[in-house]
This record gives structure tokens, sequence and C-alpha cells, in this order.
């Protein structure tokens, strides 16, 4: 008689982005770009495996490039970014995700790993790119009473056009599935929001990104709701998470991927989702 193995663990990442291009240098040590590995158990509880910055990911390249060569090589069930993964409706080219990707990527990005964000701005809307109206995806629409949001063709102040700019970059780069387009495949990227994610669960989602000590307070107070939510991390784990809220992020990143990949969402896609794509978050 055969000895009935159990399935391995579905592998799930969490990236927090960064639209900076001063994130994304091989040397930059204290970079706020962070990628977080988890292991779901037999209970669907999560276990952080690994929390490091893109700097340290293994490969050859600048940093992006490792990142692309990690996404395409390991074997995750589902990745998920907190960055934009479309624009609004409007100003996607006849309406086809592909060729969005497409358009940023070929944007010259004269030495650095991806365009500006004005370029973005100025190549989806080549008319009069409103510099000072904002736009919003019908997903930012539904999560705009709860919590701030970037617009992804805003080049101002707290803009998310530079977010947009790396992050179809890499998607296109990668060339992996990408929910909610392709289905919660065996591997797949999703579009992750961490403010979103903690805004639902009752969790402080504001002030826990400044260096000051009441910060860490902040930021301690929800990794303890994160262990009520079922993740699980060593000493190691959470002194990073501690320290930085980009490490905090990553890891809050990672239960926007079960939900894709579990069926665990708060709202599923709704209207206009196959030209904007939808922000996953977990019941």
């Amino acid at each position: 008689m055969k000895r009935q193995t159990e399935a391995p663990p579905r592998i799930y990442i969490g990236i927090d982005f960064s639209g900076s291009a001063e994130q994304w240098k091989a040397g930059k040590r204290n970079s706020n770009v962070w990628i977080a590995t988890a292991a779901a158990d037999g209970e669907r509880r999560l276990v952080l495996k690994r929390l490091v910055r893109v700097q340290e990911l293994p490969g050859t390249g600048d940093p992006l490039t490792r990142l692309t060569g990690f996404l395409q090589s390991e074997p995750f069930a589902a990745a998920a970014i907190d960055a934009p993964f479309s624009v609004p409706r409007e100003y996607v080219p006849e309406g086809r995700h592909a060729l969005l990707l497409d358009q940023v990527a070929a944007l010259r990005a004269a030495g650095r790993p991806f365009a500006r964000g004005q370029d973005v701005v100025d190549c989806l809307l080549p008319e009069d790119a409103p510099r000072n109206k904002k736009y919003w995806r019908c997903t930012e629409e539904q999560w705009r009473k709860r919590v701030n949001v970037r617009s992804t063709l805003w080049n101002g102040p707290r803009g998310g056009a530079a977010f947009t700019a790396a992050c179809l970059t890499l998607l296109h780069r990668a060339g992996i599935p990408v929910w909610p387009w392709a289905g919660p495949e065996a591997k797949c990227l999703a579009e992750a929001f961490p403010a979103a994610q903690l805004s639902w669960w009752g969790l402080p989602c504001v002030g826990y990104s400044d260096p000051k000590e009441d910060a860490a307070c902040v930021r301690a107070g929800i990794l303890k709701g994160l262990k009520r939510q079922g993740l699980r991390f060593t000493k190691g784990l959470e002194s990073k998470m501690l320290e930085s809220a980009d490490a905090l992020d990553a890891a809050v990143c990672v239960f926007a991927a079960k939900a894709v990949r579990e069926s665990r969402l708060v709202s599923p896609p709704e209207a206009d989702w196959e030209t904007e794509g939808w922000i996953a978050v977990h019941r």
C-alpha cells in the first residue's frame, strides 16, 4: 500500500513596490522595495518564511532584472504587488491591457530601469495631459471612502504615475499571467493595496510609516492584528517589520495573493475590470 504524501504547501509572495528609480539602484542599502515569501499550512494559515529587500535577491543585473527573474523562476501560487496594474479605461490604448503594457514598456527610460511618471502621462494623454486633475479606476473608487488612494495618472505630490510606469514595465518583462485577466492560474501576479487590506480588518492604515517611536508602536499593533488573521513569523522577521513599514506592507501583500488563489476576496472583479484590472483584498 502506497503512503499518501501531503501536497506541498502553497507559496505566496508579497511585494512592496516603488516608483522611484533611486530605490532600485543596486547599491541602495535601505531600499523600500521588499519581498515577502510565505507558505500556507494545512489549516490555511500563513507562515512567513523570508523577508528581503530587492537588492538581496540572487542573480545578475540590476534589481528590477533580478526581481523579474525571481518571479519567473520561483514556484509560487500567486504574487501580489502594491502598485497599479492598469489605468482608467478611457486611457487604455484601444481598451487592450496588453497594448498598454507594450506602450509603457517601450517608453524611453534614459538609463533608468523604467520610464518617468510624466512620460506615462504624456504617452497616454497626449492631447492635454491633466497635470491638475486626478482620475481613478473603478476598483480605486471602491476604496477612496476608506483610505487615501493614489491616482495612476497623477504625477504631482503623492502621485501614482511613477508607480504605474514601474509596475507595468515589470509586468511586461515578467510575462507571467496577470489576475484577473488570466484568472487564478497555477502561477499569477495580482494587485495588492495594503492600506485597503488593513482598513478592511479594522487595523491602522495610516501613521505607521514614520521612523519615530510612535509609528513603531503602531506597527507592533498591526503585527498583533496580522497574527489574529493567521500570519506566523519568527522573531527575526518580526524585527524587520517593526523597523520598516515597507517590510510590513510586503507581508500584508501576501494576503492579497492568498485571496486570489483561494477565492477569498472582499469583492470580486466588477465593472471595467477587463481594462482596469482589480485590487485584491482578502476578506
